[in-house]
């Protein structure tokens, strides 16, 4: 029989070979453009890619490993989802060239101190407990290794529970900011900074995107989403409550 652990990881695991098919349509049109602006772009702003060797944690079908490839030294990306690989593999071109694994994040098999970032998007929305993947991530990174990674909020998801029982995804690992830095205080590591996107909460933003009639509206109103997410974010307070939290921090020595 398999541990509680071992089976949420096997859930997960048949989840995405599922959706791996339609996975990349999330992050095409409009839709991977608000995405890309909200993510992406602050994941990037974080870190100084250039000349740095890069692992992405749950990789997926490659998104952030294509565009780490762009400056970084040389970029590899794991997942537990041989099908999300498999699409990873397909879109490999020869100027952005990325090895892709099948491999489960809390066993890496790298040697130690070999990676200078590990970047994971879209990977502790599934873990309650880091311990085990911060352990394989501190072994993999070399001595002031950084690690970016995104988390959804439990105080976002408790407040938009009051407004719609069921939210349009599911995950089983919620954690607010106070959690994360006592998370990695045992790992290792040391918060240095967050960064949150407030979907407003997200399903009212797709509800009222699919509303829009017109391909000028929807640009008009995601470019206006956007911007109050980018003035939320300033305010210290406030940023406590975004819908995801995007955490980057350093190993301690």
């Amino acid at each position: 029989m398999k541990s509680g652990g071992e089976a949420e990881v096997e859930k997960v695991r048949i989840a995405y070979d599922e959706f791996a098919d339609v996975y990349d349509r999330r992050y095409s049109g409009l839709q991977g453009e608000y995405y890309k602006k909200l993510e992406e772009r602050y994941v990037l702003r974080y870190c100084r890619f250039f000349g740095k060797k890069v692992l992405d944690l749950g990789t997926g079908t490659g998104r952030f490993a294509f565009s780490l490839s762009d400056t970084a030294e040389s970029v590899v990306g794991v997942d537990i989802s041989k099908k999300m690989i498999n699409i990873a593999i397909s879109k490999i071109e020869r100027e952005k060239y990325v090895d892709f694994l099948v491999m489960d994040g809390r066993y890496v098999g790298i040697k130690d101190d070999y990676f200078d970032v590990v970047v994971s998007i879209g990977t502790f929305e599934y873990v309650k407990n880091f311990q085990s993947f911060l352990r394989e991530i501190r072994r993999v990174l070399r001595p002031n290794g950084e690690l970016i990674f995104t988390c959804h909020n439990v105080i976002s998801l408790h407040l938009t529970k009051f407004i719609r029982k069921k939210t349009r995804y599911f995950y089983p690992a919620r954690h607010s900011i106070n959690d994360i830095k006592r998370q990695l205080q045992l790992g290792g590591f040391r918060l240095v900074d967050y960064y949150s996107t407030f979907y407003f909460p997200g399903f009212m933003v797709w509800d009222i995107y699919e509303i829009l009639s017109s391909d000028f509206l929807r640009y008009y109103f995601i470019k206006a989403v956007v911007f109050l997410n980018v003035l939320l974010s300033r305010i210290k307070f406030i940023k406590r409550f975004g819908g995801q939290l995007i955490v980057y921090a350093r190993t301690v020595q």
